[in-house]
């Protein structure tokens, strides 16, 4: 009997064996061995180290098998998406670039922001909001599947709808420029008007009024221009059209007027007189009526600071009974058919601002050291822009922060318009300014070192900028500058100059006569 017990306890056990190690091998001492037979059958991979535990066993993996190679539970290890970055962003359906700090600009009080993910699993919020004037921050966090959190900003400009109504007119090639909305020029043995123009801002609108084929006397051009928020303005080109008959009969209608004055010298100085303005009308008769430039013209430069306003001791403290003085001089030498151009230093908004407050009437104003020349009507005449590479120029050799960004009239709107461009440099930058000056000839570097401040700009000066308007505007007459500073010696040198009594010492060595005040030289030239 016990035989047969001994032998029915040992026959369970091999079974048991069997059950457990349903696949060939021995274990160490943990249980564990490698699977080299039919591994994949069991849910191994060859040479794969696994472990059994009474009736299971587990892989490399952390998956637990019964021992007959069926798959009891996955304790794989699920990894989350840490990827919280942005694929696109859209504003208004408009497709934004990409970085931590974005920016956009438009006219409307109220966007619609789109961003999707790289991840699909990945979730965001944007705290969008209506738009007031200027700059607006919109905040875009992107949560990772993970929880990792990143935020974007999207700087959103609103910009005020324009009133700008300022048209560009050119006829034959030629620039035309008005006084007071209206303009006056004549054309010999031209039948068809070819004329061009272009609206200073984009967003403007025109209507034309007008026949392209021109007759014999004026013709009248209008240029009705409607700017972004509806505001109009009409411009009034009158076009006079003379053929060889009218040149005779000027010819003819001027030497007879000779004749009657030689014949009716008798009459007396009164007669004669009058017969002479006459003259002065026929001899005119086919020229631009309104602008004609007599030969006795006379065109005067004046720098502002220190030459139209002047200071008493301290630079803020104005002298009021000078500028008086010179602001009558100034109404009298334009009202005499004279050319008063302002030209400083200052940038435009700056001048503008100080004339218009001290009441200075002017023809054309030349800013930004002879680099930009409007009209009294605020006309761009030319303009002389910076390189568009400055900005990037700034970044690449890491000169410093830009706290300034100057167009022709104000701030820059992009990189094209820039004509001045000041830096808050970066500790001393002598050294990279010597070799940027070599590097790049087209733009002027001017560094203030105590002042740890760069500027930018197109390399000009006042005598530049009034060659630069004489040949624009094709101005005739006898040429006069004054100024006090030192970016007057250059206008001085060239032009008929005169520097004021109280100049500074840069100009001490400058061949020019002196002047004691504005109105004084007005008075002795006018």
């Amino acid at each position: 009997m016990r035989k047969i017990v001994g032998l029915f306890i040992a026959f369970i056990s091999i079974l048991s064996i069997d059950v457990v190690y349903a696949h060939p091998g021995r274990t160490d001492k943990s249980g564990c061995h490698k699977c080299h037979t039919n591994c994949a059958s069991w849910g191994l991979a060859d040479g794969e180290k696994h472990c059994h535990n009474g009736n299971t066993y587990s892989n490399s993996k952390g998956q637990v098998y019964r021992s007959n190679g069926t798959l009891i539970k996955n304790n794989k290890q699920v990894v989350k998406s840490s990827d919280n970055t942005l694929k696109n962003v859209y504003v208004d359906d408009e497709s934004i670039e990409i970085s931590d700090i974005m920016f956009y600009e438009t006219k409307e009080e109220n966007v619609k922001i789109k961003v999707e993910t790289n991840s699909s699993k990945a979730k965001y919020s944007i705290k969008n909001k209506k738009l007031k004037i200027g700059e607006n921050i919109i905040s875009i966090q992107v949560i990772a599947e993970n929880g990792r959190k990143k935020d974007y900003t999207l700087n959103i400009t609103r910009r005020e709808l324009s009133n700008n109504t300022n048209i560009n007119v050119s006829v034959n090639n030629k620039k035309i420029i008005f006084e007071q909305n209206e303009a006056y020029i004549k054309l010999e043995n031209i039948e068809k008007n070819d004329y061009k123009y272009e609206l200073e801002d984009q967003n403007a609108s025109v209507i034309v009024e007008g026949k392209p084929e021109l007759e014999y006397g004026d013709n009248i051009i209008k240029f009705l221009v409607t700017s972004e928020s509806g505001s109009t303005n009409e411009y009034k080109l009158v076009i006079n059209r003379c053929n060889d008959e009218d040149k005779e009969s000027k010819k003819e209608s001027k030497n007879n007027t000779l004749i009657n004055i030689g014949v009716l010298g008798i009459i007396g100085y009164g007669v004669y007189t009058s017969i002479k303005k006459k003259i002065a009308w026929v001899v005119n008769f086919c020229y631009n009526k309104k602008h004609w430039k007599g030969t006795n013209m006379k065109i005067l430069f004046s720098d502002y600071d220190g030459t139209i306003k002047t200071f008493i001791k301290k630079p803020n403290i104005i002298e009021s009974r000078t500028l008086n003085l010179n602001i009558k001089a100034i109404n009298e030498f334009i009202e005499k058919g004279n050319k008063f151009i302002i030209t400083t230093g200052r940038g435009t908004e700056s001048i503008l601002s100080s004339a218009s407050r001290n009441k200075v009437k002017y023809n054309y104003i030349t800013t930004y050291d002879g680099r930009v020349t409007l009209s009294n009507e605020g006309e761009i005449i030319y303009a002389k822009y910076l390189n568009a590479e400055a900005y990037n120029i700034v970044k690449k050799y890491n000169l410093g922060i830009v706290n300034g960004i100057y167009g022709a009239k104000g701030e820059a709107k992009n990189e094209n318009e820039l004509i001045y461009l000041i830096v808050k440099t970066n500790g001393d930058i002598t050294k990279k300014i010597e070799e940027l000056k070599t590097i790049y000839p087209d733009i002027e570097f001017t560094y203030y070192k105590l002042l740890r401040r760069l500027i930018l700009a197109h390399p000009f000066d006042k005598k530049m900028g009034i060659e630069e308007l004489i040949k624009t505007l094709n101005l005739d007459g006898e040429i006069y500058t004054v100024g006090d500073g030192k970016n007057d010696k250059t206008m001085l040198e060239a032009y008929n100059g005169y520097k004021m009594l109280l100049s500074y010492p840069s100009l001490y060595s400058v061949n020019a006569k002196t002047t004691s005040s504005l109105h004084s030289l007005i008075k002795k030239i006018n």
